[in-house]
């Protein structure tokens, strides 16, 4: 019988502490998770999030490309921007002028490139001068 009572105050000192680390690593990653929004450059677009600038974006892991939702283009142009598509080979001219490539984020760990149909040519954006 006290045999079942140190293990059953065991066992309940156990619970406790990981519920207590439960807690804590809620509140982390809550932290984190709201840093990783910060400092973000993009469109929120059918709920998925579309990024050319974000503080962690090219250290994202990169998932296969994909192609654009047609829309995405002629939102980015209504808004001001200069948005176009580029070849994936070519990207320096486009760059130079001040063009940036968009990709679809999680913005905390995953980055696909969005393609045009022909799976050669990227995304790219322009942000308007007063940005």
């Amino acid at each position: 019988m006290g045999i079942i009572i140190i293990i059953a105050t065991l066992l309940g000192g156990l619970a406790a502490i990981i519920y207590f680390w439960e807690k804590i690593f809620g509140r982390i990653k809550k932290i984190f998770r709201g840093r990783s929004q910060k400092g973000w450059k993009g469109i929120v677009l059918e709920g998925r999030y579309f990024a050319w600038e974000g503080p962690q974006l090219h250290f994202l892991k990169d998932i296969p490309p994909g192609t654009s939702p047609p829309q995405l283009l002629g939102k980015l142009n209504s808004m001001g921007f200069t948005a176009c598509y580029g070849l994936k080979d070519r990207l320096e001219p486009h760059l130079a002028k001040g063009f940036l490539q968009v990709f679809e984020t999680d913005r905390s760990t995953w980055k696909k490139a969005l393609l045009l149909d022909d799976g050669e040519q990227v995304m790219m954006v322009k942000p308007p001068k007063d940005e």
